[in-house]
């Protein structure tokens, strides 16, 4: 199964104040476009991550915080299961560019791991998985343009 994870584009990104512990409280303008990551799942007998790409040399499919790797292990526990894909993906979004490339993925995995194994998660798991993944994650998730409210502990910020 070929899932895409579109990079996530700030329109807008307003700062608004500075809380105590160093969070930033924001309004943005977000959208999605139509460049991005894939991913493909398949079948194994084992859970397997495998990053291929452009920036395929920046990631670590050995690093605990990568998010799919996060995403494959919650939903096993919540579904006390042991889903074994292997997942390639398909680096395209530069690292750390502030276009939600790990959040993207994040959401596509939650999306496609349903779709492939045929399940249903409920929307307050998806919620607080979202949730614990990263402040974009559910924004990308929802996968349209919103204009939002919220708080981060750093700012990205791309001038179009």
């Amino acid at each position: 199964m070929l899932l895409a994870a579109p990079a996530k584009v700030n329109l807008n990104l307003h700062i608004t104040a500075q809380k105590e512990n160093g969070y930033h409280l924001f309004d943005s303008i977000k959208v999605f476009t139509h460049f991005g990551d894939y991913l493909l799942i398949e079948k194994n007998d084992f859970y397997h991550l495998q990053i291929k790409g452009p920036f395929a040399p920046l990631l670590s499919t050995q690093n605990q915080t990568n998010l799919i790797t996060r995403v494959v292990e919650q939903v096993n526990k919540f579904l006390n299961d042991t889903l074994t894909p292997k997942i390639t993906l398909f680096k395209f979004i530069p690292p750390a560019a502030g276009l939600g490339g790990g959040s993207s993925n994040a959401a596509a995995i939650i999306k496609g791991l349903q779709n492939f194994y045929t399940f249903y998660l409920d929307e307050n798991f998806i919620s607080t998985l979202c949730k614990n993944l990263g402040d974009d994650v559910y924004s990308c998730y929802q996968g349209r343009g919103h204009i939002r409210r919220g708080e981060c502990d750093h700012v990205s910020y791309i001038s179009l």
